[in-house]
């Protein structure tokens, strides 16, 4: 009677190990096949993030070197004094202000992080805005200094005003490359980044 009842109990089951009509759980190949179907999707994500990363720290010292510019400005109106900002080398802004007696006193100074820094990649052209692409800080009066006044306006240090494009970019890395170009009369400054088109905005 005991053998009877175990041949009609595994009578019930399928090959696969699992109970006919949906009684039973999962097997040990469909377990397997979304434990590896999980490992492949992790992976991609892995390596998706990785590619990110030096975009974003692009981006984020690019809005940095953006906001820089943007606050040197709004002090210069609402202060009536001459901002000055300095790119410096490798992956320094500096600004400092023209004080009542002629002096210059500092107001910030900041380091581009994310191993990001003032870089011109030779295969890549001058941004759409034409200011010129001869070095990673190009200004229409040389130099790596522009002058914000109290009108608002850019100058260089002889007082005209100036139009230039800075460039960003991680060594080795074209795909980082971002650029900020300046236009001084008015204060307008717009942002690129690379892509394999070209520079957009």
């Amino acid at each position: 009677m005991r053998r009877n009842r175990e041949i009609r109990a595994s009578s019930g089951r399928g090959v696969s190990g699992r109970l006919v009509g949906g009684a039973g759980g999962y097997t040990l190949v469909e377990i397997m096949l979304v434990v590896t179907v999980g490992a492949i999707l992790f992976g991609l994500a892995a390596i998706s993030a990785r590619s990110a990363i030096p975009q974003l720290r692009a981006n984020s010292a690019l809005q940095n070197v953006k906001m820089q510019i943007m606050l040197a400005r709004e002090r210069a109106q609402s202060e009536r004094r001459t901002l000055e900002v300095s790119f410096i080398d490798p992956n320094r802004v500096r600004t400092r202000r023209l004080d009542v007696n002629g002096n210059w006193e500092s107001v910030n100074d900041i380091t581009l992080e994310g191993g990001v820094e003032f870089r011109l990649f030779a295969t890549l052209p001058d941004t759409p805005d034409a200011f010129g692409n001869q070095s990673a800080v190009t200004l229409d009066g040389g130099g790596r200094d522009v002058f914000c006044r109290a009108d608002g306006m850019f100058v260089d240090s002889a007082g005209v005003p100036t139009n230039g494009t800075i460039f960003l970019g991680r060594q080795t890395e074209p795909a980082s490359a971002r650029a900020l170009t300046l236009f001084g009369a008015t204060g307008r400054l717009t942002s690129y980044h690379w892509t394999a088109e070209g520079w957009s905005r």
